[in-house]
């Protein structure tokens, strides 16, 4: 930039950061921050940068030299009378070096000794007071080795297409919303775990842990044609909305139906002073409302609360429920799957599995779990159909079914 009559009617104004002025500063031997810096000591900084960058950029200027001095060289050679092959090597540098090149011991001459048989540039590096010049493939694109990146391309197996199984109203069904009986022979009716046989490896068959009173209807369960696709069931499993309950000599039974036989059992159910239609909806998350005491919403209003707890609790189960109302209900969900849930035993020596789970023989007085076997692997098997893949192991039931320990704190 050139500027004239500096000082007189134009005036210059520099600009620079904090790391800037300490480099300036450092130069000019004013440490003082209260001092002034001038335009003098920007001009020496400036300069002193320069003749850095000179003596820093000298084994590329001077291999650059001494290419051109080859290829002088060649050229010269060329037009004379020797018309070797050999004179085209100047021009012919190697793009690519093997490693034994690179990196291997080597007796042949270090890297920018060649440079100094050429007296003039070997003058030049003297008189900038450059004694010794590096190899210059410092500043070299190499080609490195680096670890190999896999891609990863992701694709979701879907559930092959299947054909939706036909509703049907069984005649039993109507014969329960109106007398609250169910016949021991009919086959309209299932218990509710049953959905699982067949389907999922860890439901425990063997073993009859679950109520007798917790049922669900055939058009319920069958949600698919299964005839090409049996194993694919749990893909399909039908949420929890409608539950009808009867009471018997003081028994509770719970019927779950399919969205269809309520529709079309409505108008007798209201009439009906035997059975009472409930809304019902797992606790997925902390601010859901819960449904599981079953007076949200009934057709018509029953006169008593339900009140088998354990009834209540092997429904959440199957529902997919994740939040505990409380620590009292966590207890009782551990004393029937037969986890540990902190409590002290006489023997301290009690074997407890990894997944929290406490075989019959090692339990305390007053268990109430049907399991011989560790449930947990179902668990997981059914509030994974349920999830349909989200996360939920930071809820009460996914911190149960992973080892954890529950304490009253953990429900405030």
């Amino acid at each position: 930039m050139r500027m004239r009559q500096l000082g007189q009617g134009q005036s210059v104004m520099f600009f620079a950061p904090q790391e800037i002025d300490s480099k300036i500063r450092k130069a000019a031997g004013k440490s003082e921050s209260t001092r002034e810096v001038e335009a003098v000591d920007i001009l020496r900084w400036s300069m002193l940068e320069t003749c850095d960058e000179i003596t820093h950029r000298v084994p590329q200027w001077a291999q650059q030299g001494y290419d051109y001095q080859q290829r002088k060289e060649a050229w010269e050679a060329c037009i004379s009378s020797d018309k070797s092959p050999t004179i085209l090597d100047p021009w012919l540098q190697p793009e690519a070096r093997s490693l034994q090149e690179l990196y291997g011991l080597s007796d042949g001459p270090t890297p920018g000794s060649a440079i100094w048989e050429v007296s003039e540039l070997r003058e030049r590096c003297e008189m900038l007071g450059v004694s010794f010049v590096s190899g210059t493939n410092m500043d070299e694109e190499q080609e490195r080795e680096v670890s190999h990146e896999i891609e990863r391309e992701r694709q979701v197996e879907r559930p092959p297409k299947v054909s939706p199984a036909a509703h049907s109203l069984h005649n039993d069904v109507r014969s329960f919303i109106l007398t609250g009986t169910i016949k021991a022979s009919s086959t309209a009716f299932q218990p509710l775990f049953r959905v699982f046989d067949g389907i999922s490896s860890a439901f425990p068959q063997s073993e009859n842990v679950w109520s007798r009173n917790l049922l669900c209807t055939q058009d319920f369960a069958a949600t698919i044609r299964t005839s090409s696709h049996p194993q694919n069931t749990s893909d399909y499993l039908r949420s929890i909305n409608w539950i009808v309950s009867a009471q018997r000599d003081e028994n509770t039974t719970l019927v779950v139906l399919s969205p269809f036989e309520v529709n079309k059992l409505l108008p007798e159910i209201r009439l009906s002073s035997n059975v009472h239609l409930h809304i019902y909806s797992p606790k997925v998350s902390v601010s859901t409302k819960p449904f599981d005491d079953l007076q949200f919403y009934c057709i018509p209003k029953p006169g008593i609360q339900i009140n088998d707890a354990l009834l209540i609790t092997q429904l959440n189960i199957f529902a997919g429920q994740l939040y505990l109302r409380d620590y009292e209900e966590y207890q009782r969900l551990c004393n029937f799957l037969g986890l540990y849930q902190g409590q002290r035993f006489t023997d301290e020596n009690v074997p407890i599995q990894s997944d929290g789970f406490i075989k019959p023989e090692h339990r305390g007085e007053g268990d109430i779990s049907p399991f011989k076997t560790s449930p947990v692997p179902f668990l997981k098997a059914l509030l994974g159909s349920r999830r349909k893949g989200h996360p939920y192991l930071a809820t009460h039931l996914g911190k149960m079914l992973h080892g954890h320990v529950l304490t009253p704190e953990s429900f405030d």
